[in-house]
């Protein structure tokens, strides 16, 4: 995902030095300029959510022998709606700690809880994964490496 953001960062750049540039040859450079500007926010907008407000999530609630295996900035969806916050897997669970305005909320799912684990796209992006509990719930989770983290929630079930 991460490649993503640099490609699209280049574009926009590209696009607004481009239209700045030759603005005669452009008869609707301004609009290519917007465009370039919309997708140009919307990608840093993500990176410094995720480098910068999510640094302060911690995983409270951490019992004694139980450590942190896998971290990062993420967003939790389910019935529709999305919540940023900080995904957290340890030896014990997979914990998606949330922060709004209203307080944080928290997610809990212990690895004998897990059903089913599979990718998840939103929207046909690669987003995430996606979890079915046994009791049927799913929980999906946007993450940049979707790979590496099913392959350590799978390995670390198995203990």
């Amino acid at each position: 995902m991460r490649s993503y953001r640099y490609i699209a960062i280049a574009l926009a750049t590209i696009g607004i030095v481009l239209t700045t540039l030759f603005n005669d040859i452009f008869p609707n450079g301004m609009f290519l300029m917007g465009i370039c500007i919309g997708v140009l926010f919307a990608v840093l907008a993500s990176t410094l959510t995720k480098a910068w407000l999510n640094r302060n999530i911690q995983l409270k609630d951490k019992g004694k022998n139980e450590t942190i295996l896998r971290e990062e900035g993420s967003t939790y969806f389910q019935n529709f709606q999305g919540k940023s916050g900080k995904l957290f897997l340890t030896n014990k669970r997979l914990c998606f700690v949330g922060k709004g305005l209203r307080g944080n909320s928290q997610v809990t799912i212990r690895h004998s809880d897990i059903k089913d684990l599979t990718y998840y796209d939103r929207a046909m992006l690669p987003t995430g994964f996606q979890i079915r509990t046994k009791d049927g719930t799913i929980h999906a989770f946007a993450v940049d490496d979707r790979a590496a983290w099913i392959q350590a929630i799978q390995e670390n079930g198995k203990k």
